[in-house]
């Protein structure tokens, strides 16, 4: 659910952050190659972590962590875009 709800929003947003931030479509088709990357890897190493220590441990687990990471991504509000896109990355994760 969280998953079709981020894509539904990186859908909407994407256009929004080319006119405001100035980034190219190259810059813009990168951002969404990087949540899908760690979409992709996510799901696999939380599928196994899942598997060994169960669900409502590991769903915890990552609700702190959820909790956590954005506060980091909110501190470097000013930064180059590679910088931009590695937060991005971990974040879907």
């Amino acid at each position: 659910m969280a998953d079709a709800m981020e894509m539904t929003l990186l859908a909407i947003i994407s256009p929004t952050l080319q006119c405001e931030w100035n980034i190219s479509s190259m810059e813009q088709a990168m951002i969404t190659t990087v949540v899908f990357s760690g979409m992709m890897l996510s799901s696999t190493f939380w599928g196994n972590i899942c598997d060994r220590f169960g669900r409502k441990m590991v769903f915890f687990s990552f609700l702190f962590i959820f909790q956590i990471f954005p506060i980091f991504i909110l501190i470097y509000e000013k930064s180059s875009l590679k910088e931009l896109l590695t937060r991005v990355f971990f974040l879907a994760i």
